[in-house]
């Protein structure tokens, strides 16, 4: 439950890296999981959203000249879902998982840490419940270090919410190793919003219409866009899939257990085709759930 705690709110977040909406992330999280976990191989890792590709779909999408959370935009994201995961199924069948997980670890290690910091950044506005004005408005990281240094424009509510979360999750584990902080975080949130209590902007109902899942979206993209996401969508499905692959080899080699690196790239091909039947985005390994699955005692 706590894990799943966690998939929601990271899910949503993603959404809006993404600029897909809200909908998009939450189905893609609930059609990834059951395939992986039925066909993976790491006992480990969960899979849903992820920051990289997030930033990924959105800097494809963007450059195409869609409009975020268009009817086309999130169209296109499934379809991005859709080549990434018929890419990750031909990687698997054709053995190449072990390739994929030999890069340097130093690579891998720069290239999450800087994925990490672009999500810490895009969210300030969200965490701090304000907006940037002027010149540097235009980057999320200048707009980030603009609202810092504009405290007096928080919305009080939100901007204590985010601290005291951030406090929670940082010294949970410090109370117990299985100390439900995600739970508590999310529980925390619902009961001051439904007391009244002014705690910002929420996210809303979300809501699914089954009979609107058919055709799935990514099939009902206009033709001319098919063709310009085939590329993008292949390097989406290999490059998502390093920086789960190179943490659950990490696993793996600790507990001294055999990981097949083939078997999770097929597993994952599944997930993402899954994801885009239900028009949600491309999905991979998270780092972040899975160790606080490892954590909490999972």
């Amino acid at each position: 439950i706590s894990t799943a705690c966690v998939a929601m709110p990271q899910s949503c977040a993603y959404a809006l890296l993404a600029g897909t909406g809200v909908k998009c992330a939450v189905m893609a999280a609930a059609a990834a999981s059951v395939p992986c976990a039925l066909l993976g191989s790491s006992r480990y890792m969960q899979v849903g959203c992820l920051s990289l590709g997030a930033l990924l779909t959105r800097g494809t999408l963007v450059s195409l000249g869609l409009t975020g959370g268009s009817e086309v935009y999130v169209m296109g994201a499934s379809l991005l879902a859709f080549y990434a995961g018929l890419t990750r199924i031909a990687l698997g069948v054709g053995r190449m998982g072990d390739v994929l997980t030999s890069l340097p670890v130093a690579l891998l290690q720069g290239f999450v840490s800087a994925a990490t910091w672009m999500v810490f950044f895009s969210q300030v506005p969200n965490m701090v419940g304000a907006k940037a004005v002027g010149p540097m408005a235009g980057n999320f990281a200048t707009a980030a270090f603009w609202l810092f240094s504009h405290p007096l424009l928080w919305h009080p509510g939100t901007a204590a919410l985010a601290a005291v979360c951030f406090v929670v999750m940082l010294n949970g584990s410090k109370i117990h190793k299985m100390f439900p902080s995600a739970l508590t975080c999310c529980l925390l949130g619902c009961v001051l919003a439904s007391n009244g209590l002014d705690v910002g902007s929420t996210v809303g109902a979300i809501s699914v219409d089954v009979g609107a899942l058919f055709p799935p979206a990514a099939l009902q993209i206009p033709k001319e866009l098919i063709a310009k996401l085939v590329a993008p969508g292949i390097a989406l499905g290999a490059i998502t899939f390093l920086e789960g692959g190179a943490v659950m080899r990490m696993w793996a080699d600790k507990d001294g257990e055999k990981w097949d690196s083939n078997k999770d790239l097929i597993a994952q091909g599944v997930a993402n085709v899954c994801s885009a039947a239900v028009g949600g985005m491309t999905v991979a390994g998270v780092i972040s759930r899975s160790s606080f699955g490892i954590t909490a005692g999972a």
